[in-house]
């Protein structure tokens, strides 16, 4: 009996482990928001939900997060602002169906990336976490 009970609780766990695992692992996302530190200009008006749009030319900030198993998505905040004391705007939000074979790619995010954004020069002090 302890065998058999043993053995569902290694299956329990293992399933739980595989529940919680991130679309963009920790070290990949880590060295994408540090490829990301510095300041951009959004280059077209971008929705960020309830009726509301980052202008265009407006300049910001950008993180990655992914906290979720099937999705990453890509924040704004105004770039003379402190991070952690501002309510940042998702800006772009994808999905494992957005990428082939379903496993995330840096280049297609970066893509996505900069056809909504430009870098500015010049500026990036203003961007560090």
């Amino acid at each position: 009996m302890h065998r058999s009970s043993a053995a569902i609780w290694a299956t329990v766990a293992t399933l739980l482990a595989g529940c919680s695992e991130k679309f963009v692992k920790e070290k990949q996302l880590d060295a994408l928001n540090q490829d990301l530190i510095g300041v951009y200009k959004a280059n077209t008006d971008i929705d960020i939900g309830n009726g509301k749009s980052l202008p265009k030319g407006d300049i910001v900030c950008l993180y990655a997060s992914s906290t979720e198993k099937d999705s990453v998505k890509l924040y704004a905040y105004p770039y003379r602002e402190v991070r952690e004391e501002v309510l940042p705007s998702n800006v772009l939000y994808m999905f494992k169906e957005d990428f082939e074979g379903k496993k995330f790619d840096q280049q297609v995010f970066e893509k996505n990336i900069s056809e909504r954004f430009s870098r500015v020069e010049g500026e990036d002090g203003y961007c560090q976490k």
